[in-house]
């Protein structure tokens, strides 16, 4: 029978993915190496959010009133409070290879503020009253 070759597929990806990143975030050229990476330095910008002096123009604050929503920042929040859910052991274990590098922090960082709040009761978020 043939062996299941998707995990050892998805480590290829994962390493890919991971090198890709720090090509683009100017890293392959650095005498330090790559574990002198700051945190959150390879995070993208968003590309559909405004960035004044990158993706607006420059007359965009002293626009009409009835276009001014073209250019309104809008921001949203999934209302997933939860942090129990966070704290159950994975039998799995999953090498991260770049902790805290673009947008999510370091497990270890993660997992004490999980602790810390874990036993509290859920808060009922806004959106849910």
């Amino acid at each position: 029978s043939l062996q299941d070759r998707l995990p050892s597929f998805m480590n290829v990806i994962r390493q890919w993915r991971n090198v890709k990143m720090l090509k683009r975030g100017g890293r392959a050229h650095e005498q330090d190496g790559v574990s002198r990476t700051k945190e959150g330095s390879l995070a993208v910008l968003c590309r559909a959010c405004p960035h004044p002096g990158k993706n607006l123009p420059g007359n965009w604050q002293s626009v009409e009133a009835p276009f001014r929503f073209i250019y309104y920042l809008f921001l949203s929040k999934d209302c997933n409070f939860r942090l129990k859910g966070q704290s159950r052991p994975s039998k799995i274990p999953d090498i991260c290879l770049s902790a805290g590098w673009s947008y999510f922090v370091k497990n270890k960082r993660y997992m004490e503020h999980v602790k810390k709040y874990a036993d509290k009761e859920e808060v009922q978020p806004a959106c849910f009253l």
